[in-house]
């Protein structure tokens, strides 16, 4: 303990010294107003150096929050990342640890999925987009790695989904703001709340794939007041999605429901009070999502409807026409104007992964999904067994929104979001605390 506790003091110390050399510099280039945002800049990277978790949780605000893509920063993140990442191997190195979570399924997956990113890069149409694209996802491979090796313990893992909840909550509340009281470009435009970031519909998906939590921990707390301050967030979240107006985002919320309402039937009086207060913001929505979601009926009535079937349409065509190495990751964009007048993504996650990678690459993703799926549940199954009733709750929790995710996932691409890459990082470092904190007959089972 004494040794570790000096190591901090160094760490403190250095990061301490640099911070007052940039404030120097910074005093003579800058004006006075912005040293504050400096200092308080140097607390926040102490902070992150001396525990890298507290990175974990600031790259799950922003994440979540969108709030740097408001303020058009939103490459801010990766230095986020970035300084997680160096505090975490400066910390392993001042201890001269240099072990690392790994999880043999899920970590041979997704290095598969990763060669095949490469080794689609020489029959990529465009080999500089191609070779880009898989950078791309290297710092989302960087961001799981975090995750799995920064959420060790059940109150850290906890506290993140506290975070999550929060930024969400941030989101909606910012998003609410710039619609009804001081209209953002977004909200002028598209008529539709987006909360923290420009797209209404990644907006509806974050929550729609969080929105179970809440929902569940609602019917494990014992305190009425708790209750209700869960069922309130509850409300807030829905209202989000369904303000945001985005079709697929409310398709995932009434999948998810179902999923909510056939596992929670037992709680007859919470079940009915939540089903009766959601019918009754269903009647009060404006005419205008009525409208949106009247479209669905009818490809033809609407023109994002028209061209997002012409894509999918393509992506097929793509599919038979290269189906073992694919068109190339991230090359679908180039081929869309064969199909419509812009540059477009296909809107389907799992046709562009099948256009992109082709077959290899969809059946590598899949059993990524599914052994994700599977830590998740092996491990909220384990928690329940050991009597840790708020891991299990909110690992059930993650399963039925993982399901909401990729069920709006048919409608949007969605592998480039930060999102899928946390989901399989809190599956990773679940079933990792899941094998430390298990009874032993449970951790040798799930191991």
């Amino acid at each position: 303990m004494p040794v570790e506790l000096a190591l901090r003091r160094q760490i403190i110390f250095g990061v301490w010294i640099l911070g007052l050399l940039l404030l120097v510099l910074f005093s003579v280039f800058a004006p006075l107003w912005a040293l504050p945002a400096l200092f308080g800049f140097a607390l926040l990277v102490a902070a992150v150096f001396v525990n890298p978790y507290l990175g974990s949780l600031l790259m799950l605000f922003l994440i979540f929050s969108r709030l740097l893509q408001s303020l058009d920063v939103g490459r801010m993140f990766m230095v986020a990342v970035a300084l997680t990442a160096v505090a975490w191997v400066t910390n392993m190195g001042f201890r001269l640890d240099f072990r690392i979570n790994v999880l043999k399924s899920q970590t041979v997956l997704i290095l598969s999925f990763i060669f095949l990113l490469f080794l689609s890069i020489p029959f990529a149409y465009d080999i500089k987009l191609a070779f880009t694209t898989v950078l791309i996802y290297l710092k989302l491979l960087l961001l799981y790695i975090l995750f799995v090796n920064l959420l060790t313990t059940t109150r850290r893992f906890e506290w993140c989904i506290y975070t999550v909840l929060f930024a969400l909550l941030v989101a909606v509340g910012y998003g609410f703001y710039t619609f009804f009281i001081q209209p953002s470009l977004v909200a002028r435009v598209l008529r539709r709340v987006s909360g923290g970031g420009t797209d209404p519909n990644f907006f509806a998906l974050s929550a729609v794939s969080f929105l179970p939590l809440p929902f569940l921990f609602i019917f494990e707390e014992k305190k009425l007041w708790r209750k209700i301050f869960w069922l309130t967030i509850f409300l807030l979240m829905i209202g989000g999605i369904l303000s945001s107006l985005s079709r697929a985002g409310i398709l995932g919320l009434a999948f998810v429901l179902l999923l909510l309402g056939h596992k929670m039937r037992k709680h007859r009086v919470w079940f009915w009070l939540a089903t009766g207060i959601i019918l009754a913001l269903i009647f009060l929505l404006p005419g205008q999502l009525w409208e949106r979601m009247q479209t669905l009926s009818s490809v033809g009535r609407d023109d994002s409807l028209r061209w997002r079937y012409k894509l999918a349409v393509g992506a097929w065509e793509l599919f038979w026409a290269h189906p073992i190495t694919g068109i190339g990751v991230g090359n679908f964009i180039l081929f869309s104007f064969r199909w419509i007048d812009r540059h477009q993504v296909a809107h389907n996650t799992y046709l562009e992964m099948l256009a992109e990678l082709g077959v290899f690459g969809l059946i590598v993703f899949s059993l990524l999904l599914w052994i994700t799926f599977r830590y998740i549940r092996e491990s909220y199954q384990s928690f329940r067994k050991s009597g840790q009733t708020r891991m299990a709750t909110i690992g059930e929790g993650l399963e039925i929104g993982f399901w909401g995710f990729l069920f709006v996932a048919a409608f949007l691409s969605l592998h480039y979001e930060y999102m899928f890459w946390v989901f399989l990082g809190f599956a990773g470092a679940l079933r990792k605390i899941a094998e430390k904190e298990a009874p032993p007959t449970l951790s040798a089972k799930i191991s």
